[in-house]
């Protein structure tokens, strides 16, 4: 199995702000999940990575920007992305 690519980005739009997981395996992507909570995101995580921790995840201080806080390169099966919600963009045909 092809190693899929993770990344946990803190996303600050206007007075907005979420956490998302964004994943992709070779030229293969797939949607992007957001999540309200820096915790719900972890929960997330550990329904297929039970040992993943936060302090794995490197919270950044107050800032306007967008920041990535974590990635890495996991083995995970389609099936185990569907259930954090990753689901695979088809390109149209």
């Amino acid at each position: 199995m092809e190693p899929v690519h993770i990344v946990v980005q803190h996303v600050r739009r206007e007075s907005r702000e979420c956490f998302r997981l964004v994943a992709y395996r070779g030229v293969e992507g797939f949607w992007p999940v957001e999540f309200t909570s820096l915790d719900d995101l972890v929960q997330a995580l550990r329904i297929v990575l039970p040992a993943f921790d936060r302090t794995q995840i490197a919270v950044a201080g107050p800032s306007e920007e967008s920041s990535i806080l974590w990635a890495g390169d996991l083995k995970l099966s389609d099936a185990e992305l569907a259930r954090i919600g990753l689901r695979k963009i088809h390109p149209r045909v």
